[in-house]
Order: structure tokens, then C-alpha cells, then sequence
């Protein structure tokens, strides 16, 4: 091998040694370049999931105000215009909630119902004294059923809406019978119009159910379905300063929709439905460009939503993440090949200032956490609603500020486990309460419970939970909302009470119009009759005095003035029938029916037929007298209303009851339900029925077809005595 010369090898080693440094300061260059972009992104992306917090807790605010009304109407049998209109107003919306353009209410109606609800809405006044008098369903036309916007707040701006019917077409009418079977909250999932300005957004509606009715199953729903509850947002107002614009002002982010959670549509696109980009008029362009964009991070992340899968796209510049030094840094590496000392200094530098960058993003997100937390708490105030979570696994409970309130505990104390909370409770609500838990997580479906907590000895506090699964079918974390129901409970003790007391005077009153009639009865034949007898003899007295000449006329003026003692007579014993019939009382109330059965027909043409047999034994002269004005009371009604030809009354009895049938071919009853509820029946109906509770029996009205029934049944023995 040939020998290297000294001046070969005095140049080689600075060569090598320069190549090398050179080779040293080329991959510095691309590690620090790496390691300061993959901070930046870093930063990014962690911005950019706190973006997504923030953005998902706001909506989460909004869609918690959507299911304060359904809690608003379950907590209630029935709420008015008025009531609707209050809790709105507290909620403050222009302050608290800017995005929304309108929260509404759909009430559900058959075809047949479409007048009655019109002129309901238009003498409607606990708002306007004026009413609505132009109320009117919309669009016009014959559908099966209605689904009409009939509560909107606030009304300026969205009356164009009142009185349209949300299932007009079939694509929403099926929505809404899927809102209506599952109960879950659902979007439209495209941008709609909405407000009068016609300003771009987003509508989301939600089931809502009759108070207290079951709701497991998907016939459960469907028959305490009631309507829905619906909100519409503004989108661009819902997400204006929803990022920190100190921290956040190079954030680009759009919110797509990806179609229905769990139906992936393969070469769909998602609709665009916002971008911080764009703040022109109408709906975002899909294809719209920042002049000027250079190199860019961007970050997509999953957001679900009302039954919807949204996708938030972020994006910034590279620049925006990178300070100035951190640009440089690898160029003066690169060119002035500084000592490894400085060299480490620089890196130490880039990640001691990136640890300070986080921790004052932290605390940043610290402040906006409990921001957030204070705007709940407010929320809660506002409604009167209280929330709280539970983990079935570890039985640990915490509750939110308002449901301490409610609840007339500390704030500030630990939410007590699940036993400690269970021991309030009765022991039947304690199983109701422990079933409907695990029924909860087992359904993946909402619960609702109403019981008494017997926070202290002297008190009892009512409330209503609403229970419902956080992770979904088979999660042991449950949430709920809690409000306080104790002066509705006390309200409704109240109202039973004063029934109870109406429907014990009615009693005394029939009791006492008996004793009347038996009185009047009596004071007739003993005064009355008496007398026109006396008064009968007196003229044939008279007659057998006159001489044996005397004058026709005279003649004539005796045989009337008989007569019309005879009809007198007669109508005084029809009057005495009619007050207290003797058939009654000397054979028994089969004959005592039947006897008045021929006495209407003689009167009004009805033809009664009567079947069945004399009772033997005889029922107490009670239970007799009962259920004889029963009759009679029914076969006046059906001669004055029913305009029927022929009617039947039945009377049987075995093992100690009867029981009195009375049906006709006339017109029916409308509205059977109302007809069999003692509080919204006629006073004819009204008297019949306790007449029959009087004497410890029942009474009931259906409608076969064609005519209508009553059906009586009581015990055959002495009411008061049943031994």
C-alpha cells in the first residue's frame, strides 16, 4: 500500500473533522427542526382537544336547557302558556343562551281534534287578554294526526312558526315517530332556516311523555306520548366567542356533520355546518380559502351529538405554534456549528419554555373549567333543577350546588354515598329506587321516580328524579336531574281532601232530598188526600140534599166539579208515586221499576222493556231506594238526550250482589273517559254515582257501539252494617 504523505494527512484530519462537524451540525439541524415541530404540533393538538372541550361543553349547555323542558312538562300533569313562557324568561336567553333563535313545543292531536284545538288556542289569554284569534294549522290538509307548534318563546321574531305542523311530509313525520318510540334527543343534521331573519342553523327536538305514565318499553312510549319539545339555534351566534381569543386567535375550526351515529355512508361528504373562518352572511362555503395560508397543523376529532356523529376540523399555521427563536434555532445550528454546551443550552431552552407554555395553558384551562361550572350552577338556580351522577361499581354520589339547595344542605359538604342517601327513603321506595337503577343501566332508557325524603324527623321533602345511563346500555355511571315537588304533593293532598268533603255532602245532600221526598209524600196523603176526600163527600152530600127537581146545569156543575176532584186526586197519587213510589216499599224494586218503566212510556212513547226477576231475598230498603232513583234518573236522561226508541233495564242478582243494567238504542255519550270521572261528569251523573258509592257499590258508563250503557253493581245487605 502506497504511504501516505505528512501533507496528505495534515489536511485529512481537518477534512474528516470537518466533514464530520459538518455531518454533526446537518443532523442537529433535522432533530431540532423534528423535535421543535413535533412540540408545535404537540401544542396543536392539545389546544385543539381543549377546543373541543369547550366547544362540546357549550353545546352540551345548550342541549341541558332542551332537557329542562321535557323535566318541565314530566314534572307536571298539564302546563299552560303561561307557565311555558316563565320558565323561558328565567332562563335570560339573550344573556345566557344567544344561540338559540326559539325553544317550542309541539303538542300531538288526531284529525278529529284539529277544530277543538284551533278554538282552544284562540280563546287562549293567560298571555295576550286579545288571545290568538288567527290561529290556524299549517299547512291545510287531511292527515292522520298533528303535530302543531303551538307554545313558541320568545314570539317576536318566530310567529311566522305558530301553528305549523312539523309532520306535514312524511321525512319528518318519521323523524318524529322515531323521537317518539326511542325518547332520545335528535338534530336535523343539515342547516335549516330559522328565526324570521332566516339566519342559518340547526333545529333539535325531544320526545316528551305524560307525567308519572311507564316508559320501558316502545308501546309504553307510544302511549304517553304526548308531543315534543324542540329548540332552534342559531349556529353562528352558538359558537361566536367560544374560544379564548387571547389563546385561541389563530384557531381555524369547522363543524361538519357526518350523518346519524352508528350509519357509515361510505363516499358521503359531511355537511359543513360552520367555519370560524367565514363571516359572511348565510350558509359556509365548502370550499372557501384564507388568503395567505402558509404551512399548516390541522386536526380532525369526533364529536357526538343528538344522534349525530360531527367531526371538528381544526387548523392553524405552523408559525402560530413556533416562536420566533424556535424557527431559527435549527438555521443557526446549521450555520454556526456551536459547541454542544451551547448547542444543549438552546434545547434545554426550547423545552423549559414549552413546560412554561403548558403550564400557563393549564391554568387557562383551570379558569374556564370553573367559569363553565359557575354557568351550570347558575343554570340550575335559574330552573329549579338540581343535577347529580352515581357510580353503581364504588355506590359514590356528587351532586351539584343547586341539589344541595333543594335538598336545605351545605354546599360545601361531601354528597353522602348511596346508602347513606337510601336511608331517607321508605323502604318500598328504596327497592323502586334500586330497580329502576338497574332497569336504567339494563335499557340504556330513561327512569323517572317520584318519592318523599325524610330528611329529619319532622319533615318530609318531595322530589322528582329523572334517571338516565351516562355510558350508554350496561354503564354503571348514572345521571340525573332532581326537583323539588313538595308544595305540587302537598297541593294535590289538598284537592283529594276538598273532593273527599264535596263527595261527602253529596251524600248528605241525597240523603236528605230521600228523606224530603218520603216527607212530601207523606204530608200529601195525610193532608192533602185527606182533605180531597173529605172535599168528595162533602159534594155527595151536598147532591143527595138538593131537591129532586133540581135544575139540569146544577146537574151538569156536580158531575164536573167530581171530575175534576177525581183528576185532582189522581195527579196527587202520581205526585206521591213519583216522590216515594208504595210499590216500592210493599213489593220490592223490581215491581217499583217496572210500575215507572209503564208510567214514562205512557208519558213520552219511549217503550222500556224490563227484565229480570223480583230479588228474594230483598236487598236492604236502602241499596232498593238507591238503586230505584238510579233508574229512574237514567230513564229520564234517555228520554230527554238520547232520542231513542227503546230502552232495557235489567236487575239480577247472586252471592250477594246486584246488579242494575240500563242501556238505550239513542245517541252515545261523547267522551266515555270523561263520563266515568267523577270530577268532570254532569251533576245528573254525578248525583247517579254516588248514589251509588253511598250504598258501597260502583257505577260506570259504556258506549257499545250505538246507545249508551250503565252499569251498577252493589252489595244486596245493608251498607252500613256488611256483616
Amino acid at each position: 500500500m502506497r504511504a501516505v504523505s505528512p501533507a496528505v494527512r495534515k489536511i485529512l484530519g481537518p477534512l474528516l473533522v470537518s466533514a464530520a462537524g459538518i455531518a454533526l451540525a446537518v443532523a442537529l439541524f433535522a432533530y431540532v427542526h423534528d423535535a421543535l415541530e413535533r412540540d408545535a404540533r404537540l401544542r396543536f393538538e392539545r389546544q385543539a382537544a381543549d377546543a373541543k372541550h369547550i366547544i362540546e361543553r357549550r353545546l352540551h349547555s345548550y342541549v341541558g336547557v332542551t332537557y329542562g323542558l321535557r323535566a318541565l312538562f314530566a314534572a307536571r300533569d298539564s302546563l299552560g302558556r303561561a307557565e311555558f313562557h316563565r320558565f323561558v324568561a328565567s332562563l335570560n336567553l339573550k344573556k345566557n343562551y344567544p344561540g338559540f333563535v326559539q325553544l317550542n313545543y309541539a303538542r300531538q292531536i288526531r284529525a278529529n281534534e284539529r277544530r277543538l284545538l284551533e278554538e282552544e288556542v284562540r280563546q287562549d289569554t293567560s298571555l295576550d287578554p286579545r288571545g290568538y284569534p288567527e290561529f290556524a294549522i299549517r299547512p291545510p290538509g287531511e292527515r292522520p294526526e298533528h303535530h302543531v307548534l303551538v307554545y313558541i318563546e320568545p314570539m317576536e321574531g318566530n310567529a311566522f312558526s305558530f301553528g305549523f305542523d312539523i309532520v306535514s311530509n312524511d321525512p319528518q313525520a318519521k323523524v318524529v315517530s322515531l323521537h317518539r318510540d326511542t325518547g332520545a334527543l335528535f338534530s336535523s343534521g343539515r342547516l335549516l332556516n330559522v328565526g324570521n331573519d332566516r339566519s342559518v342553523g340547526l333545529a333539535m327536538r325531544l320526545a316528551v311523555y305524560r307525567n308519572g305514565a311507564a316508559l320501558n318499553t316502545v308501546e309504553e312510549r307510544r302511549a304517553a306520548f304526548i308531543g315534543t319539545v324542540g329548540a332552534g339555534y342559531n349556529v353562528r351566534k352558538l359558537m361566536a366567542g367560544v374560544l379564548d381569543e387571547t389563546t385561541m386567535t389563530s384557531m381555524r375550526y369547522r363543524l361538519r356533520d357526518a350523518g346519524p351515529v352508528g350509519e357509515n355512508q361510505p363516499g358521503s361528504k359531511p355537511t359543513l355546518l360552520f367555519d370560524s373562518a367565514q363571516t359572511a352572511p348565510g350558509a359556509p362555503q365548502d370550499d372557501f380559502v384564507v388568503p395567505g395560508e402558509g404551512p399548516m397543523f390541522n386536526a380532525v376529532l369526533p364529536l357526538q351529538l343528538a344522534g349525530r356523529s360531527w367531526e371538528l376540523h381544526f387548523s392553524a399555521p405552523k408559525s402560530a405554534f413556533m416562536e420566533r427563536t424556535d424557527a431559527r434555532l435549527p438555521w443557526i445550528v446549521l450555520a454556526g456549528g456551536l459547541p454542544s454546551r451551547a448547542l444543549l443550552f438552546a434545547v434545554l431552552y426550547a423545552f423549559a419554555s414549552s413546560r412554561e407554555r403548558a403550564v400557563a395553558l393549564a391554568r387557562d384551562i383551570t379558569r374556564e373549567l370553573r367559569d363553565s361550572e359557575a354557568s351550570l350552577a347558575h343554570a340550575q338556580a335559574l330552573a329549579h333543577l338540581g343535577s347529580w351522577t352515581l357510580n353503581l361499581d364504588t355506590e359514590e354520589m356528587t351532586w351539584s350546588a343547586e341539589t344541595h339547595r333543594i335538598l336545605e344542605l351545605d354546599a360545601a359538604a361531601t354528597a353522602p354515598r348511596l346508602d347513606a342517601f337510601l336511608a331517607w327513603l321508605d323502604k318500598d321506595d328504596r327497592v323502586a329506587f334500586v330497580e329502576a337503577a338497574a332497569r336504567c343501566t339494563r335499557t340504556g332508557a330513561p327512569c323517572n321516580l317520584e318519592f318523599g325524603l325524610h330528611l329529619t324527623s319532622e319533615e318530609t321533602r318531595w322530589v322528582h328524579l329523572v334517571l338516565q345511563p351516562l355510558a350508554g346500555v350496561n354503564g354503571a355511571l348514572l345521571r340525573g336531574t332532581i326537583m323539588d315537588v313538595t308544595e305540587r304533593k302537598r297541593a294535590l293532598e289538598t284537592q283529594r281532601a276538598n273532593a273527599a268533603q264535596i263527595r261527602d255532602l253529596l251524600r248528605r245532600l241525597v240523603s236528605v232530598q230521600e228523606a224530603e221526598r218520603r216527607r212530601f209524600s207523606a204530608n200529601l196523603h195525610d193532608l192533602v188526600g185527606q182533605s180531597l176526600s173529605v172535599l168528595g163527600m162533602g159534594l155527595e152530600t151536598i147532591r143527595g140534599l138538593l131537591p129532586g127537581t133540581s135544575s139540569r146545569k146544577a146537574e151538569t156543575t156536580f158531575n164536573d166539579m167530581g171530575q175534576l176532584l177525581k183528576e185532582t186526586m189522581g195527579a196527587v197519587r202520581e205526585v206521591m208515586s213519583d216522590l216515594r213510589p208504595p210499590l216500592l216499599d210493599d213489593y220490592g224494586l223490581y215491581a217499583a221499576i217496572e210500575w215507572h218503566a209503564r208510567q214514562l212510556e205512557n208519558r213520552t212513547g219511549l217503550r222500556v222493556a224490563v227484565e229480570g226477576r223480583k230479588l228474594d231475598p230483598r236487598p236492604a230498603a236502602e241499596v232498593e231506594v238507591a238503586l230505584f232513583r238510579i233508574a229512574q234518573e237514567a230513564l229520564t236522561n234517555v228520554a230527554k238526550h238520547a232520542a231513542a226508541s227503546h230502552a232495557k233495564v235489567s236487575i239480577s242478582g247472586s252471592d250477594g250482589r246486584v246488579r242494575l243494567l240500563v242501556e238505550d238504542d239513542g245517541r252515545s255519550i261523547e267522551a266515555t273517559t270523561a263520563a266515568n270521572d267523577a270530577g268532570t261528569a254532569g251533576w245528573g251523573m254525578a248525583v247517579m254515582r254516588e248514589r251509588a258509592v253511598a250504598v258501597g257499590g260502583s257505577m260506570r258508563v259504556e258506549c257499545p257501539g250505538q246507545g249508551t250503557r250503565i252499569v251498577v253493581e252493589v252489595a244486596s245487605g245493608d251498607p252500613h252494617h256488611p256483616g
